[in-house]
């Protein structure tokens, strides 16, 4: 084997073994950038089993956000024929699930305006003034 082969390989396996998800990444992207490492790998002679690329994926996901479904694949699916594709659309269908989630927890805003019994039409100096401290962002 040449040396810049080797070297190659080298460096991709270090990057397969320190592989995990960055947290602002989607799952897409982040089996987009696995896949590009494991793709190289094959194509220099290195192969995984499924089973290997399956585990590392999940090993790979944030503990924090994805531990209980990563727990829940592990003890519902056998691992050495779970097709990739299958994880993919499993981890993506969890993802939409975090996603709603994230959204319900967040306050909604609305604006709120103040009424008033005041005279109906005050002057053009006075209008701005009473528009703005009419209005004010309220949280739910």
């Amino acid at each position: 084997m040449s040396q810049v082969k080797e070297t190659k390989i080298n460096m991709l396996v270090h990057l397969y073994e320190l592989f995990k998800m960055q947290l602002d990444k989607t799952i897409k992207e982040m089996f987009t950038r696995f896949t590009n490492i494991i793709n190289n790998l094959k194509s220099l002679g290195k192969t995984y089993t499924n089973e290997e690329i399956v585990r590392k994926i999940l090993q790979c996901l944030p503990k924090s956000k994805w531990g209980p479904k990563v727990t829940a694949i592990e003890e519902a699916q056998d691992l050495k024929i779970l097709a990739l594709v299958d994880l993919l659309e499993k981890l993506l269908t969890h993802e939409i699930h975090l996603k709603e989630e994230e959204e319900e927890a967040q306050p909604k805003r609305r604006m709120a305006f103040k009424t008033t019994n005041e005279e109906p039409h005050p002057s053009k100096d006075e209008s701005s003034e009473s528009d703005e401290d009419s209005m004010a962002l309220q949280e739910d």
